[in-house]
Parts: structure tokens; sequence; C-alpha cells
């Protein structure tokens, strides 16, 4: 994306080049007040040049043992360098050199680093490489961020966490000119419109300033999210399904510091809070004001030696921990993730975090090539620490997937001991998974050329941010499993009815993998994946070795026209804790094209009406409608109809509730089913939840709710639909009538039985979805709802009008014209037989059981979730529907004290591969009471379906959601 440059900043640099040229510029010594040198010539302009950086030595510093490289490390400012070679690095300058030396301290200066850190004109005269050519300064990372939540609505948005020393502090901050500071932002990226709850990635980067790759990386990753996430289906899912936390800048006052030096950037650590004893300006390498960030966390804060208290040093901690920026990423972090492990304030009295616990945390450096995590104080282990190292060499592993960065991973005390860092707290106190990354650099240290930040050390360390977030919902379990990849479908676009071919490759066999043992099993879900209630699906293969490759034939007859996302994942041989060790997933796009018109009826007058009513297709049937129907059924029964305004004929909304306003619904006369007016739900341009309702009180005989719709989308279900509902008079919704995403674009009719609600007062709404994606808007024209009690005797409802016009309304196989009876094709409906036999059980977190706890009949009903917080507990019958109208019905008794986002109650209508046709129930009811559901199945006549029942739980202590069922049947009309 486009940036802005800071102008006064490319003249003062051509200025000191031609001041440094004729030799007319000498060091300054840092001492307090030389901020800057006036530019020759400069006149009345007021532009200055930066005061150069003091000359910086390199340093190795050799040592015996590890007690004496944590020595000489806290001593003298220890660099993030690897120190497996026997040698800790500083930089630092000559006097401090001289002292090493004084002391009989072994020690040797890296020519090649010293050489670039002293170039006076670092990255050269319009150089790629500058802070307005190609490294960012704060100013224009905020813009960065700006230009994504511009760009990406739905999906991101910028988050206040708080605010740096300088602003905090305002008027304070003088060096290098007067600056108010800044607010930290951070970026919050995942997909508003799917519900969570959703398990947190937080990445952090700039927490010190100089080392300037880290916030490039960092917006790399950003800009890879959201850029690919109409590409690639795994940046697609994360998305989707995690709540990812970037926080390009942690230290912006420090950064501010290293970027005034222009062309040859300061080496400004620290933050710059100067209140605390030292005042140096210009900052050298070995003597700087601020604060050490990652050295101020609350957690073992200067307990361990492995922190400064020496003002001038780059690794003072501060007088007292949660200085301003630490305490509001903390705070911030604490909102996200729980305190999964226990009260425990140091490494020994902290608990083990338990398998299931969720959340990543992420603080990236440089310029070391490692990947650390708890431990930095203590040489003993972590209590997660075999979970925590099989993370760090998959981070590192570059024969995984995704692929490691390839740096060394360690404990991070083996680098050398620090004390109040950010990966210690994030473990200690939470309990998450915590790293610290160091990333690599081209021999220049802290500034490597900007051509190698893009060019190297992204691309090596994608894969690795990639993983974690992956991991995020369950690492400690996760990791366990084998990764998936090279997730292939073929073709990538089908027509619906054609089969797709899908391959992946599960694989243990990474380097250093703890948990390497035989793939047990692989399998694949379709847009909706096993987190959120999705079908799984097995795959085939060879389960006997580490590495599999495992196939699946998809069917695609009940996929809808568009794109759709397929899940993969496989798991091990072995269980821990009870869990079974299911890998992380990987996805990829397959796009389905419409195989043509089906069911079209012909254009055959039919004049003799029959005492059934006409049998419309409902959401999930393949029915295509024409653009003519005539012979539209009247409202029948006694009491005419209930709807106000039912075909928007007035020109307006008069009657119904507007509560989705993304854009409003308005009357409309592009598209009417009769007369001239109909209500547009949704926009011919994108938008996002546009719907409306209007309140009736259901005749105690019940009725048939009818209306007609004209659907519009490019899109699929995953991201796009047209929804209509039962609601309380609360907006909690009892039914879900339709939920589709159709591009018929022709008038479709629906019916419901309102059977179930006789006598209640409640809303009927419908909902337009749009994701807010330019190119394919969804909306749908409404017109003719209508509801009508029965007549009190017996008589046909719903009749057609007898006009000779063409019938082009589908018609599935025709019903026979005199009501019948046929017998319950359900096996055990009332559970009766005390087990749940002829019942396949599908989801088993719980399992379903059979109770006498609650019946509407008999002894027992089925308990379908748990009375104590759990999972996904399902049970489904195969039945064959028969020829002709019938009806499912069933009573079922919820209760739950959660919301719909997080906990439900559901019904489905499936096929025989699990693959959802209609969603008969979707609630999140507390009634504690039996209620009858009725639900018309004329649509699957001669149809083998499964009937299932599932109740979610998002596992939260306290608010168990479950349902007992009872008296399952389907009679015959």
């Amino acid at each position: 994306m486009k940036r802005t440059n800071r102008r006064f900043r490319q003249i003062a640099v051509v200025l000191l080049l031609v001041v440094f040229n004729l030799g007319l510029l000498s060091l300054i010594n840092p001492t307090v007040g030389s901020s800057a040198v006036k530019a020759a010539g400069a006149g009345s302009s007021g532009v200055t040049i930066p005061a150069p950086r003091p000359e910086v030595l390199v340093v190795q510093i050799y040592f015996k043992n590890q007690a004496e490289r944590d020595r000489l490390a806290t001593e003298w400012g220890a660099d993030e360098v690897d120190t497996s070679k026997g040698f800790i690095t500083v930089w630092t300058d000559q006097a401090t050199y001289n002292r090493m030396l004084a002391k009989g301290l072994k020690v040797a200066i890296n020519e090649k680093t010293t050489k670039q850190a002293n170039n006076p004109n670092l990255f050269g005269q319009a150089s790629p490489d500058s802070f307005f050519g190609g490294y960012h300064t704060v100013e224009e990372m905020q813009s960065f961020l700006d230009q994504y939540v511009a760009a990406y609505p739905s999906l991101v948005e910028k988050i206040n966490v708080g605010s740096s020393w300088c602003k905090v502090n305002a008027g304070s901050c003088t060096q290098p000119d007067a600056n108010n500071g800044y607010t930290l932002w951070a970026l919050h990226i995942t997909n508003r419109s799917v519900p969570g709850p959703k398990p947190v990635f937080w990445y952090d980067a700039g927490i010190h300033s100089r080392e300037i790759a880290t916030p490039e990386v960092a917006m790399h990753f950003i800009s890879y999210l959201l850029d690919s996430y109409n590409t690639n289906a795994d940046a697609h899912w994360l998305v989707d399904y995690h709540d990812i936390w970037v926080m390009p800048m942690f230290n912006p006052d420090g950064h501010h510091i290293v970027e005034s030096g222009g062309s040859s950037p300061y080496y400004q650590r620290k933050n710059a809070n100067y209140t605390n004893g030292c005042n140096n300006w210009p900052p050298s390498v070995s003597s700087q004001f601020g604060i050490d960030l990652n050295r101020n966390y609350p957690f073992q804060w200067g307990a361990h030696g492995g922190s400064s208290s020496n003002t001038c040093d780059q690794t003072y901690r501060g007088p007292n921990p949660n200085e301003v920026e630490v305490q509001a990423v903390t705070s911030k972090i604490r909102s996200l993730i729980p305190d999964q492990n226990g009260p425990g304030t140091t490494e020994n009295t902290v608990n083990a975090a338990p398998i299931t616990a969720t959340g990543v945390v992420m603080g990236m450096h440089s310029y070391a090539q490692l990947n650390l995590y708890a431990w930095g104080g203590v040489g003993n282990a972590a209590p997660n620490g075999t979970d925590l190292a099989n993370i760090g060499s998959h981070m590192s592993a570059t024969n995984a997937n995704p692929p490691g960065n390839g740096y060394t991973s360690e404990q991070s005390i083996n680098l050398y001991a620090t004390d109040g860092t950010s990966v210690d707290w994030a473990y200690g106190e939470l309990g998450a998974v915590a790293f610290t990354t160091e990333l690599s650099d081209d021999g220049g240290g802290f500034f490597p050329a900007f051509s190698f930040t893009n060019g190297t050390i992204w691309p090596q360390n994608q894969g690795m941010l990639l993983y974690l977030a992956k991991l995020a919902r369950t690492p400690y379990l996760t990791n366990r499993g084998p990764d998936s990849n090279n997730v292939n479908v073929s073709p990538t676009s089908v027509a619906q009815g054609t089969p797709a071919s899908l391959s992946a490759s599960l694989n243990y066999a990474w380097t250093s993998n703890s948990y390497a043992q035989n793939v047990g099993a692989a399998e694949y879900y379709v847009d909706t994946p096993p987190w959120a209630g999705g079908i799984a699906v097995p795959m085939n293969g060879s389960f006997t070795s580490q590495t599999v490759s495992a196939s699946a034939s998809v069917p695609t007859g009940a996929l809808s026209a568009g794109r759709h996302i397929i899940f993969v994942r496989g798991r091990g041989v072995n269980s821990y804790s009870g869990f079974q060790s299911w890998g992380t997933v990987s996805a990829v796009f397959l796009n389905v094209t419409t195989s043509g018109p089906t069911n079209t009826p012909t254009n055959t007058p039919t004049n003799t009406p029959t005492n059934t009513p006409t049998n419309t297709p409902l959401p999930g049937a393949t029915n295509t409608p024409t653009n003519t129907p005539t012979n539209t059924p009247t409202p029948g029964g006694c009491g005419g109809n209930l709807f106000q305004n039912p075909g928007f004929e007035s020109g307006n909304l008069s009657s119904w509730t507007i509560d989705g306003t993304s854009p409003s619904p308005t009357a409309s006369t592009a598209q009417h089913h009769s007369g001239s007016f109909s209500a547009l739900v949704g926009s011919l341009t994108s938008g996002g939840d546009s719907s409306l309702y209007q309140t009736i009180t259901v005749p105690a005989s019940g009725g048939t709710l009818s209306y007609w719709y004209w659907p519009s989308t490019l899109d699929t279900i995953t991201y796009d639909w047209q929804d209509a509902y039962v609601q309380n008079t609360s907006g909690t919704t009892l039914a879900t009538i339709m939920h589709i995403d159709s591009n018929a674009q022709a008038w479709t009719n629906v019916s419901f039985n309102m059977s179930a609600y006789a006598g209640q007062t409640v809303r009927i709404k419908f909902l337009a979805h749009d994701d807010g994606y330019a190119g394919d808007p969804t909306y749908m024209y409404l017109d003719d709802v209508s509801l009508a009690s029965s007549c009190s005797t017996p008589g046909p409802t719903n009749t057609p009008t007898k006009t000779a016009t063409p019938t082009n309304t589908p018609v599935p196989p025709t019903p026979t014209n005199t009501p019948g009876t046929c017998s319950n094709p359900f096996q055990n409906p009332g559970f009766e037989s005390g087990n749940l036999s002829s019942w396949t059980v599908d989801g088993t977190n719980p399992s379903p059981t059979a109770s006498t706890t609650q019946h509407h009949s008999g002894s027992y009903s089925a308990l379908v979730g748990s009375t104590s917080p759990a999972g996904d507990s399902s049970l489904y019958q195969t039945i064959t529907i028969p020829t002709g109208a019938s009806t499912l019905s069933f009573w079922y008794w919820p209760s739950t004290l959660d919301t719909i986002q997080y906990d439900w109650q559901d019904a489905y209508v499936q096929n025989t591969s699990g693959t959802t046709l209609a969603t008969i129930m979707h609630v999140d009811s507390n009634a504690q009471a039996w209620t009858n559901v009725s639900f018309n199945m004329s649509a699957y006549a001669g149809q083998t379906v499964r009937i299932k029942f599932l109740a979610h739980d998002d596992g939260y202590a306290g608010d168990p959601t479950y349902m007992y069922v009872d008296d399952v049947s389907l009679a015959c009309h």
C-alpha cells in the first residue's frame, strides 16, 4: 500500500551528507542538549540534522559456564544474539570496551558487524531501506493499519490498547523533538459475522525499538491474512474462526527515537521514560535513557539477576513493573485469554495448564535466530514444558507443515538468564502457550537491508506464524496430532452432482517431533469445521505409518452452486487424557457450478383443486422454479390473513419492524409476485445484515405460514445467506424456517406449519446476510406473506384458484388426493427400550443417553448434551420418507443459561453422507418444558435421509446446554 514520506527528514539527510563530505561535522559527545546541529546554509528554514551516533563496537565476551554467561549478560547488557558458541554479544562503545579489557575479560570485536554499525550513511541517499522509502515510521505504520481497516471493514478493526509514555506524560518528551507520544494500536482480525467464542492468537512486535525488522514482519502477516482471505483457504478459515490480534509497534516512542537518526538510525532499545536518572542524548548502544519493556513484566520482575538496576543500561527493568506500555498490553491480553494454570506467582508454584487450555502469545525480537519459551529465569522445565518444546520444534522444522523458520528452538534461559519478560508472564500468569521469536539478520545486526527483511526474514517466518495461529484453540492438545498438508481437490470446479477427488497428506515425521506416531485416521468437513458442529466424513488411506496419503470422493449433489471450503485433519493412534490426537486443520476451496435446471415442471394447465397443499419445495430441495408461477394458493381458513401490509402494496413497510439496517429493507417495484410492490431485503450492492419482522398471534388452531421470495447471490452459504425465522417477542429464535444461499432469481413459495406455536405471540422475521465483499451481493425480494387460522370444520385449506393458467410451480412426485396413513418409520422413537438402539450416536462429547429424568410419554427420553458443560452431543436415525406429503413431529425439553451465539439446540434433515439439507430447529432455549415441533417433509418424498438432533455447548462452566428428545414420528397425509 502507498505510503506518504516525511519530506523534512529527506532534506535533513541530504544536508547531513553535504556537511559530512565537506569534513565540517565531527562526533558530538553524548551529552544533554546536543540533540541536533543546524544545517549549513539552512538560514531561517529551521531544518535540523540528526546528531551522529557515538561510535559502536560489537564485542564478543567469552564465558566458561552458564553462571558466568548470565553474570556477564546482566553486567554488560548482552544483546539478543545466540550464545551457543561460548560468547555473549554486546553492542557498546570504546570506553566500555576498555573497561572490559581492564577487567581481564576475554573479548573480541566482530569487525564485520562493527563496520556496518558505524556506517554514517547506513541506508544511503535515496535508499529503498530508509524510513521514508522502505522501513515504516510510526506514523506510516498507523496509516498502514488505517488502510487495511478501510479495505476490509468486516474483517478487521483497529483497537486502542493504551498510550505510550510520552502520550501519558504529554509535553515531557523533547528528545529528539517535541513529541507528545502515540496511541498503542492493535489490529483485531476476525470475520465478525461468524459467531464465537473464538480462540486468541496475540502477536506483538517492536517492543525493542531498534529491532526494526520485527514490525515489518508483523505487517506482512496482516497483509497475508487479509489480502489472501478470498484466495487462500487457510487464511480464510483462520480469519473466520479465530480472534487474531497483531500489534506491529509496542514501543512507538522508542521507534520514533530510532528513526530520528535518519539514514543512520539510533540504537534506542528502551522506551522514552527519562525520569529515572539517565538522560544521555543521543542514545548510545551502551548508555541510553528509558526502561527495557521486556524486563518490566510483572511475573518474577527482577527475580533472577536477568535485568539491570542501572538506569542507563540497556536492560534496565525500571523502578517498578508495569510501565505504561506493559500495563496496557497485559491488561488487554488478560481480557482475551483467561488464567488457566492457577494462582502460582513463581516458577515453582505455577501449575500445569490443562491439555485443553486455549490461547497463544507471540512476542517478536531480533536477531538471534531462536524460538524461545519459558522459563527465562530458572533452568527447570515449565510444567507444560514437553508441549512447549514440541511446539518450538515445529516452529523451527522446515519439513513441518506449515514449514518452520529453521531457527534453533530452546528454553529461554539457554540464551542467558532474564526476568520480567513477556514470555514468562504470558505462560506463568495465564498458562497460555507463549514464545519469543528472534529473527535472523544479514550480518548487519539490528538494521538488516529492507530487501532482506522482505525477501528472507518474512518468508522464513510466515509458516511459523500460521502454525501458531492454527494451534490457538487448544495448542497443548493439537500439537500432538499430525500436520495436514498438500490438501488438494480435483478438479477445483465441478458441476453439481459431479464428485470431486480430495487428497491430502498427514505427517508426523517432522524433525524432533516428541509425539511422532502412526497416523490413525483422517477426515474432511464441508463448509463447517469440526469445532463449529461440522459433520466428519472419513477419508481413505493406509494408516500404518507416520506419513499417510489420504483420499476421498466428495459428493456435490447436495451442495449449492458457489464456492465451498473443505477442511481436512488427521489424528494419531494415541489418545491423551481421554482426548484423541487430532492435529491442525488445512483447507482448500471447491467451486460448484450449477448443473442446469432440475425437476422443471411442464406448462400443463391444472384446474382441479385437491385436498392437499401444493408441494412447493422447502429449503434444501432442488426443484427449480420458473419465473411465471400461477395458481397461487389463497390464504385458507376462516379468520383471514393475520399479517398487515402482507404484499407491501402500501408502497412502504408500514406494519413491519426493521431491525437490520445494513442496508434497511425497502418497498420495491423491481420485482413483485403479485400487485406492484414487494419488500427488498438486502441490497443490490454489498451490505451487511438487512432484516424486518412482523409480530402476530398464532390462532389456537395453528395454521400455515406462506410467503414468496425471489433470491439472488453469487456467494456460498458459508458467507452469505437468506433466512426466515419464528422468534419470540424478545427476538430469540424458536425455529429456522429457511436458511439458504440461493441464486434462483425466480419466485419460490415456502409453507411452514405453525401448529407448534398455536396461541403464542411470535415474530416472523426475514433476513438477508451479506459479508460485505464487492461483486457478490446477497438479497431477496419478499411478497405475499400470509397466515390464516384453520377452519373449525374439516375441509381443504390453501385451495388453489380455479384458473386455466399453466402451473409453473415446481412439483415433486404428486401426492395422492386422499389423506392416508403410514406406519411410523422411526425405530425406538420414544426410547422406551431404555437405550438408544436404532439411533446412531455421532457427537460424543458427551454421548447422548436414554434418560428417565424427563419424558413426554412413557418412561424414557433421549438426553442430548449434559447437565455439566461439554461439547457437541448428537444422534440421528436414517429413514426413507414415504411418497407424498408427510410431517415430521418431535417433542423436546430444552435447558441453557447461555445465548445462541455460544450454545444451541438443533435439529436437521441431512442426506446419508451427513450434509445438512434443512435446519428444522436452531434455538437456544431455557424453556424447561416440553415443546412440539412439526416440519413438512414433503420436499424429501421418496428420499432416504437422516433426522439428526444436536446440543452444542461451548464448555464454559456454569451454563450447560442440553435437551431431552421424545416421541419422534413421521405421519403421512
